[in-house]
């Protein structure tokens, strides 16, 4: 009995402290999301038949190539500026830029990068999974 008590007066205390305070708030927040991207990225993972860690690793590696061609797309850009500032460039550019051995695919989904424009980075069919508090698993860079 006495358990309950303490348990109940415990629950009441945590509900006024998220109703009063904004950082209480923001903190519950933050470990809702947090649990829901975890679900949310294992779930993901499980559909597609890789480990969690796993998938993180290839995010980790699919990041890694984009920002080495985006790199070597800005350079091949910035030789254009002369000559031709409106050409865009193209993946085998980027090969001959980067060496034969350049992944020009995600690692994930093996699919081919996006080039994009001048302006654009370098972009991948994942991108953003969704999962705001969690970005590991995602396939973005940023300027």
């Amino acid at each position: 009995m006495k358990s309950k008590i303490i348990g109940g007066a415990v629950v009441i205390t945590l509900v006024i402290a998220y109703f009063v305070s904004p950082w209480f708030q923001a903190k519950v927040r933050n470990v809702w999301d947090s649990i829901g991207n975890m679900r949310y990225g294992t779930a993901q993972r499980q559909q597609q038949g890789q480990s969690v860690g796993n998938a993180d690793a290839l995010a980790q590696q699919c990041r890694n190539n984009m920002a080495a061609i985006e790199a070597a797309k800005q350079a091949i850009l910035d030789t254009r500026i002369v000559e031709n500032p409106g050409a865009g460039v193209t993946f085998e550019e980027i090969r001959q830029r980067l060496g034969p051995r350049a992944q020009l695919t995600c690692p994930q989904t093996g699919e081919a990068y996006m080039l994009g424009s001048r302006t654009d980075n370098v972009s991948c069919s994942v991108g953003n999974n969704g999962t705001p508090t969690y970005t590991a698993d995602d396939h973005i860079i940023h300027r």
